[in-house]
């Protein structure tokens, strides 16, 4: 590669490690900067050394590389920032800079492949003197083109968190199996339409369905294709769930490309539903003010229900409203290796209540805040309350979306692993439009499709998803023994024989003579069940 800084002389550079001097780019010329990431050592990694060099994306003759790749990552903290060096070769000397970016890319740097070797990069705040605002917009109109031209484009997401686990397995799943046409001539809405199909198509699932969350001014349409693009908080806590029975999506994409027929089944109706936490507001108070705000929210939801009455699918209100407060994750339902140190256990969610109930804003309840117990319960509570709680005709309890209202349906949907909010439409009683997941004790683990466990059987998550990832499973009570077999589930009727194509689960027999495979619980097993199905028109 030719020297990147032709005709640069010492004068150019600072005396002493000054702020790297940026040279104007010809952006009628399609010039831009990339960089060199020089090796990173095992022993300091932070230590970032980069070279910086004018490039263009037009001529290949004119090309000081030919192949580049770019990051993409968020800011973050403007206001974290940390130093890189810059080397600026001048003839035979290299001179130091330095280029202060935010905390966030020069960790993104500090992960980023290739450890062993150089890379050459476009990143934006290392390749656009933001200083300049004239280069920055005339920069920013080839970002489209530079992002195309890379030949890898890696995108840095920050550390592992809780439950991201979750998202990069789907990530993973749908990048494997989906072949999705990126054409940037079509509308967002189409791609992520074509996304989603392709993931019921391929994979058999729809739970994808549950990342779409709308509110009273939503103009995205249609309602059952996520809007990714504009999402900035999760309308729902996290949490996970078993609703469908693992069962295999049955959609159909209908001829005007709006509307999706799914077969799924109707639950319940919504007779009440209020915000607890009324506005996201309470959050950014004081930390005293946020977790006094929770104990009001909770104590209004525990005395609007009846905690000691009988819960339709057994057990009390009260540990409908335990798991409903937990966003669904209780360590009673996990194995040991995925408990967190951020979950309660039911009996401590009863706990909780129960002192929010008797809250007085007392010295002694303040300093009761404090116990690591009620301090769990309040930072679960404190985000599941973000959201609506509803009570159902049948008696049913939950939290979804704060655009639900009496009148909304409860539905399970095939292939979807969430129980779903739909609103009829007025004139079409097929009709609906996606209000987005909920998570509703009672209905999270098949009881809507399969009916209640056997006694012997408790639900657990453990590691059996996907890359050791945490999946579904049925642990007995008495022996410990845990399977992703559903016992209530009639395997004989999905035996495939040796087509592993179709295989979902496996059983070896007493006698390990042979493997059963089995595919999902699907439409045809259904009515062999008789269990009655109906199709949602979602719009």
């Amino acid at each position: 590669m030719p020297s990147p800084y032709p005709g640069l002389t010492l004068d150019d550079i600072p005396t002493s490690i000054g702020r790297y001097p940026y040279k104007k780019v010809d952006a009628s010329k399609y010039q831009f900067r990339l960089f060199i990431l020089y090796p990173r050592t095992s022993s300091r990694p932070e230590d970032l050394r980069i070279t910086i060099f004018e490039d263009v994306l037009d001529g290949n003759d004119q090309k000081m590389v030919k192949s580049f790749q770019a990051l993409s990552y968020v800011w973050g903290d403007a206001t974290k920032r940390q130093d890189l060096m810059v080397i600026v070769p001048v003839g035979e000397i290299e001179a130091v800079c330095k280029l202060s970016v935010t905390a966030n890319l020069a960790e993104a740097l500090v992960h980023y492949p290739f450890r062993d070797g150089h890379v050459v990069l476009w990143a934006d705040a290392i390749c656009i003197n933001q200083d300049d605002h004239e280069e920055r917009a005339q920069q920013v109109r080839l970002m489209q083109r530079i992002y195309s031209e890379a030949d890898i484009v890696t995108a840095w997401l920050g550390h592992e968190a809780e439950n991201s686990n979750l998202a990069m397995n789907l990530l993973t799943r749908i990048g494997e199996s989906a072949d999705v046409d990126l054409d940037t001539s079509r509308s967002v809405v189409q791609v992520y339409r074509d996304l989603v199909i392709a993931d019921m198509t391929v994979n058999g699932r729809a739970d994808l369905l549950a990342e779409c969350y709308s509110s009273d001014n939503s103009t995205w349409a249609p309602s059952w294709i996520p809007d990714w693009s504009t999402m900035t908080k999760l309308p729902i806590a996290v949490f996970e769930a078993c609703a469908d029975g693992q069962s295999a999506a049955a959609a159909t994409l209908c001829p005007d490309q709006k509307t999706l027929a799914i077969k799924g089944k109707l639950l319940a109706t919504v007779s009440d539903a209020w915000e607890p936490l009324h506005t996201q507001d309470n959050l950014h108070q004081d930390l005293k003010m946020s977790r006094l705000a929770t104990m009001a929210a909770v104590k209004e939801c525990a005395q609007r229900i009846a905690l000691s009455a009988r819960y339709p699918s057994g057990g009390d209100n009260l540990e409908a409203l335990c798991v409903g407060l937990s966003g669904g994750q209780v360590t009673d339902n996990y194995v040991a290796q995925l408990q967190q140190s951020s979950c309660q256990s039911i009996a401590q969610y009863k706990a909780f209540i129960d002192f929010a109930l008797s809250f007085d804003n007392t010295p002694t309840d303040i300093h009761r805040l404090a116990d690591p117990d009620i301090l769990g319960c309040v930072a679960s509570a404190s985000h599941t309350l973000l959201d609506s709680m509803v009570a159902t005709v049948e008696g049913y309890l939950g939290f979804c979306p704060v655009s639900a209202r009496p009148g909304d349906r409860v539905c399970i949907l095939l292939g979807c692993m969430k129980p779903m909010i739909l609103r009829p439409t007025r004139g079409n009683n097929s009709c609906y439009t996606v209000v987005g997941p909920c998570n509703m004790h009672g209905l999270n683990w098949g009881e809507g499709l399969l009916g209640p466990l056997p006694d012997n059987t408790t639900f657990v998550w453990n590691q059996s998803g996907p890359r050791g990832g945490t999946g579904p499973a049925f642990k007995n009570r008495y022996t410990g023994e845990e399977t992703i077999v559903d016992p209530r589930i009639d395997w004989d009727l999905l035996d495939v024989g040796n087509n592993r194509e179709l295989a979902f689960a496996q059983r070896m027999p007493p006698d390990r003579s042979r493997i059963d495979y089995f595919k999902r619980p699907d439409v045809e097993y259904f009515e062999k069940r008789g269990i009655e199905l109906i199709t949602f028109d979602l719009v």
